[in-house]
């Protein structure tokens, strides 16, 4: 049987859950603040092809296809084929008390939490059912989603703020990962596997 990865990740950005959201729906502006997402190509109203690389050397091409947008419970999903076959979401809500926690005062806007969701399969990766190379593909994802965590705070924080234009149905939704600078406020459950055969 076809082992699933499931990656539950914890983003902590200090900005409004609106700016976060916009950006998160904004898939076309993803290779300006998220270096690993190579690039990403409309196909229709709804869905667009994309390409991502970490840290190992090789090239995930995915066709994402938007599922749900629902700007106001800040949910987004899509579903994905390809080299990854499976869904992928964001769930964007405010966090009002992490600011003072971390940085002293702050309004209860300025900072949310953008919580991603992923269950897929690897058809595309060699090897990727092996339970020797789950560790290495698990760390080569948390490197892409760290980066992915620093690139949308530095964006937002930038005052780079994404433009509305609405890409394909505004999907966002690709991976997502991190450790932020303040670890026991974020959580990170990665590879988990939920069926046999790892």
């Amino acid at each position: 049987m076809t082992p699933i990865f499931r990656f539950v990740d914890l983003w902590r950005i200090s900005a409004s859950p609106t700016a976060v959201y916009t950006a998160l729906a904004d898939v076309q502006e993803y290779p300006r603040w998220w270096p690993q997402i190579r690039s990403v190509q409309r196909l229709t109203a709804t869905s667009g092809e994309l390409t991502c690389r970490s840290v190992l050397p090789y090239v995930l091409h995915l066709t994402v296809r938007s599922d749900v947008e629902d700007r106001g419970r800040g949910q987004l999903k899509v579903l994905l084929s390809g080299d990854l076959v499976g869904w992928s979401a964001w769930r964007v809500t405010a966090e009002p008390n992490a600011g003072a926690a971390a940085d002293g005062p702050r309004g209860p806007s300025d900072w949310c939490r953008a919580v991603f969701t992923q269950e897929v399969t690897a058809p595309g990766i060699p090897g990727g059912g092996s339970a020797l190379l789950r560790p290495i593909l698990d760390w080569n994802h948390a490197m892409m989603m760290r980066a992915g965590e620093r690139g949308l705070r530095k964006h937002l924080s930038a005052g780079d703020q994404v433009s509305s234009s609405r890409y394909f149905g505004n999907i966002a939704r690709q991976v997502g990962h991190s450790w932020s600078k303040s670890p026991p406020q974020s959580s990170t459950r990665f590879g988990i596997p939920l069926s046999p055969s790892a």
